[in-house]
């Protein structure tokens, strides 16, 4: 398809819809000098501009991040223009047009892909044409003799072109083994984030005694919504009975830089290392720092940290307990959130329980749960439940389209989460080479962000993580284009 130029355009296939597929096309728009045909593959129309985590039901949810670090391309001041925007309001939900949002305060999740989307609408070049596909991606071919890409849809369509970037971290939820069998179960809801989810969560009768397995984001929010329809009979299961630290009300921004490495390098015994770790946020988050703060002042020490570890006492335990606390300490909960669930705490309305289910029965209409303090023995106790909402979280690279990729050799885990790929988001072989087809942004890039790239850990998918990489990664890809 010729261009208003008339030379043939490059094509780049965008395979994802979400928040870092948009926003990929978006910038691939701003920024082409040459004629370009944009290809974006999505599965589910109604998720384009955001993805599973950024859906826009139900409207009254936040996000955990304050206003001011939701923004995105490269002006951090951009965000509040479509914020006063008289235009771009009149696409919001009508429950929030006569918002005020506060730059310190949650952004409204229902109003992500709007932002989003209104990216997109700015996006004025004659060079760039967008082409949409709805179909799910199974597999991503390289031809050798031609040079391009073939990417094949569920059904034989294939869809070709020059480069690939993945954009999907093929994300599905996780369903523990004692659920199985319960999978297809009315009263169970197996994956909450979803509209058939979210409907039959609305559904639940009030006095209902709920069990919500998992004490992240996604199974506080669960609870939250619920208290506020005037549930009472909740209890949030947690296997070790972590939870995520809580964003002050005001989430400001204080940059921090450290002047030498963490002093908990130097601890002799593991007991010491992590009374240190302790003491190293405690100080940082008590002069105000967040942690998403204080681990992006880390990262520089991140192969220095590896590299003192590697010659201690210990060391694979070491790595193991910090990477836990960046999973912990890199994801916070929003304050609104965190304060209705306490009060719900302590009005009696919520029960928070630790512990690891061995069975799930169904007996007389209720559900049996058996218990235990330990996965493998030790004593074990029974509680009943009416219904179970499975909050316990998604997958990444779990799906055909990365399996063979994988299997091919075209692509190589990293630590154990997401993708390998290079200091510019090509993707890495088997072999440890860089690929100039086939370029990676957003969740699939989670275990990349453990040790490079974004501000929110590794496993946290939020708008700063893909601001983090994308356009540095788009900008490689347009160079060599």
């Amino acid at each position: 398809m010729p261009t208003k130029s008339g030379s043939k355009p490059t094509q780049i296939v965008i395979i994802g819809g979400g928040v870092a597929g948009s926003e990929a096309g978006t910038y691939l728009g701003q920024r082409a000098t040459r004629p370009l045909e944009v290809i974006e593959i999505e599965c589910e129309p109604s998720r384009r501009y955001g993805g599973w985590g950024f859906q826009p039901f139900p409207d009254g949810v936040c996000t955990n991040l304050a206003t001011r670090k939701m923004y995105l391309g490269r002006d951090p001041a951009e965000i509040f223009t479509w914020c006063d925007d008289p235009e771009a309001r009149a696409h919001w939900p009508a429950e929030l047009r006569a918002l005020e949002l506060h730059p310190d305060r949650p952004f409204p999740r229902a109003l992500v892909q709007e932002y989003v989307r209104w990216r997109r609408s700015r996006v004025d070049n004659p060079l760039v044409r967008y082409r949409d596909v709805t179909g799910e991606a199974m597999e991503v071919q390289l031809h050798a003799e031609t040079g391009r890409v073939a990417v094949t849809l569920r059904g034989g369509a294939r869809v070709e072109g020059d480069r690939v970037i993945m954009a999907s971290g093929s994300i599905a939820v996780k369903v523990p083994p004692y659920l199985e069998h319960l999978r297809a179960h009315p009263r169970v809801i197996v994956d909450p984030l979803t509209r058939d989810g979210h409907r039959r969560r609305e559904a639940l009768p009030r006095d209902a005694r709920v069990l919500i397995l998992g004490t992240g984001l996604t199974g506080e929010e669960q609870a939250d919504l619920l208290g506020k329809r005037g549930h009472s009979r909740l209890t949030i299961l947690s296997r070790h009975g972590y939870r995520h630290y809580a964003y002050r009300r005001e989430q400001q921004n204080a940059p921090l830089s450290l002047a030498r490495p963490p002093a908990f390098l130097r601890a002799e015994t593991p007991e010491e290392f992590d009374l240190c770790l302790r003491e190293f946020y405690a100080r940082y988050l008590s002069a105000g720092h967040s942690p998403e703060d204080i681990l992006a002042a880390i990262r520089p020490y991140w192969d220095e940290l590896r590299a003192e570890l590697g010659g201690c006492y210990k060391t694979a335990e070491r790595l193991r307990r910090f990477r836990r606390s960046l999973a912990v300490n890199s994801i916070g909960a929003s304050w609104e959130v965190t304060e209705s669930l306490r009060a719900a705490e302590a009005e009696g309305r919520l029960s928070v329980a630790r512990g690891f289910i061995t069975e799930v029965e169904e007996r007389d209409g209720e559900f049996v749960v058996t218990i235990g303090e330990d996965p493998e023995r030790g004593p074990t106790h029974e509680a009943r439940f009416d219904h179970i909402i499975n909050a316990i979280g998604r997958t990444i690279i779990r799906h055909p389209l990365w399996d063979g990729l994988l299997r091919r050799g075209l692509a190589k885990k990293h630590a154990g989460i997401g993708i390998r790929v290079s200091e510019r988001g090509q993707l890495i072989d088997a072999q440890g080479g860089a690929s100039e087809r086939i370029w990676v942004v957003g969740m699939a890039r989670a275990g990349d962000h453990t040790l490079r790239h974004g501000f929110l850990g590794n496993t946290a998918f939020n708008v700063p993580q893909v601001r983090a990489h994308l356009y540095e990664t788009i900008d490689a890809l347009l160079a060599g284009a």
